[in-house]
């Protein structure tokens, strides 16, 4: 059975995990794949923050009040990368921020 890859990318209007599909990637419902309830939860939360740094009417001042809330949120999204490896057997994970794969630990 091949592996199936996705990618967490919080994204502004979607769900915050991609499934690998061909040469693309399709957004998927974290609740429709096995994962922990404590494991939505916490996506379900890290996705709802990334939606409150967004300002429609003023696209330039969306963003982090500040680098550290910016940072805790970078952090939570490596730590929730890893569990969902854990827990999605045969698959792999990868860590988009700001547009690059990032390391997680």
């Amino acid at each position: 059975m091949a592996r199936t890859t996705y990618r967490l990318c919080a994204d502004h209007g979607c769900f915050p995990l991609w499934e690998r599909v061909g040469d693309g990637y399709e957004n998927r419902n974290p609740a429709e794949l096995p994962l922990s309830p404590e494991l939505l939860r916490r996506l379900a939360r890290w996705a709802a923050l990334f939606e409150t740094t967004a300002d429609l009417g003023h696209p330039s001042l969306s963003g982090f009040p500040n680098e550290l809330a910016a940072l805790a949120f970078d952090t939570e999204g490596r730590v929730l990368a890893e569990q969902i490896e854990r827990e999605l057997e045969d698959s792999s994970v990868e860590y988009l921020l700001r547009g690059r794969v990032a390391p997680y630990p």
